[in-house]
């Protein structure tokens, strides 16, 4: 299990972003006692699901024609 400050650390945030993930349930936690704990795996699971996948060569072209169609 980890820590609050573990976590941010890992995540590479502030500890104030962690309780505030937490305030709104944007993170999975488990409250023992009167402190916070996350399970690593559960936060690697997370991480992967926040992944936003790359554009394709395909859309790439057509995002490029639908800018220059814009700008005309």
């Amino acid at each position: 299990m980890l820590s609050v400050e573990q976590v941010a650390k890992k995540l590479q945030v502030s500890i104030r972003t962690i309780y505030y993930w937490v305030e709104k349930r944007k993170i999975p936690y488990y409250k023992i006692g009167q402190g916070l704990r996350f399970d690593e795996t559960e936060i690697e699971e997370w991480i992967k699901q926040k992944r936003v996948p790359p554009i394709s060569p395909e859309d790439m072209v057509s995002r490029d024609k639908e800018e220059i169609v814009r700008s005309d």
